[in-house]
C-alpha cells in the first residue's frame, strides 16, 4: 500500500511510467535467483530474508501493474478501442497467472528429481528475463500529442471557417460556440 500511494506517484512523476517500469523489469529476476537460496542463510535470519522478498516482491508489483495500466491507457489510439485493449491485457496476464503456478509445479518437481531445489525460482527468473525482450522494445505513449494534434486540426478547420465566411456569418453559424483562440485566452 505504501509503495503504490506513496512511491509510484512520486517515481512515476519523477522518471515516467516506462521507466518505473523498467526498473521493476530489472530487479524482478535478481529477486528470483535469490529466492532459493534463503534456505542457505542462518536459522535467525530465514524469516526476516523471507519478509525482506516478499515486501520486494509486493513492491515491485505494486509499481509495475499502475505503469502498465497508464502505458496501456497512453498507447491507446482512441478510448473506443480501450475497453478491448484492457480485455485483451487482463486476458493475457490470466492465463500467464494460470500457466504460472502449474509450470513452476512442474520445474520443482523436476528438480526435485534432479537434486536441484531451486530449478523452478530459476525457470520464473529465466521467464522474467524474457520478459525484457519486449518490455525493453516498448514506448511510451503520450495523450498530450494526441489532444496536440486534434486541437491542431480543430484549430485548421476554425482558420478554414475564417477564410470561407465572415465574422458575423461565423457567429451565425454556431452562436453559442466560443472561438478555439477565446477558450485559450
Amino acid at each position: 500500500m505504501f509503495a503504490q500511494v506513496i512511491v509510484f506517484p512520486w517515481l512515476s512523476r519523477k522518471l515516467g511510467s516506462l521507466r518505473t517500469f523498467w526498473i521493476t523489469l530489472c530487479l524482478y529476476p535478481i529477486l528470483y535467483l535469490f529466492a532459493p537460496y534463503l534456505a542457505l542463510l542462518p536459522e535467525a535470519l530465514r524469516i526476516p530474508g523471507l519478509i525482506v522478498l516478499l515486501i520486494g516482491k509486493v513492491t515491485f508489483q505494486s509499481l509495475s501493474y499502475p505503469s502498465l495500466a497508464i502505458i496501456l491507457t497512453n498507447s491507446s489510439s482512441s478510448k473506443r478501442v480501450l475497453s478491448t485493449l484492457n480485455g485483451v491485457a487482463m486476458s493475457a496476464a490470466s492465463i500467464s497467472r494460470g500457466f504460472g503456478p502449474t509450470v513452476s509445479g512442474a520445474m520443482d518437481s523436476l528438480g526435485d528429481t534432479f537434486g536441484m531445489s531451486g530449478l523452478a525460482w530459476w525457470t520464473i527468473a529465466a521467464v522474467a528475463l524474457l520478459g525484457w525482450l519486449p518490455g525493453f522494445a516498448m514506448k511510451e505513449g503520450n495523450k498530450r500529442t494526441y489532444l496536440l494534434a486534434k486541437t491542431m486540426r480543430r484549430l485548421r478547420q476554425t482558420q478554414a471557417l475564417h477564410t470561407v465566411l465572415p465574422a458575423p456569418a461565423r457567429r451565425a453559424a454556431d452562436p453559442h460556440r466560443p472561438h478555439p483562440c477565446e477558450r485559450l485566452l
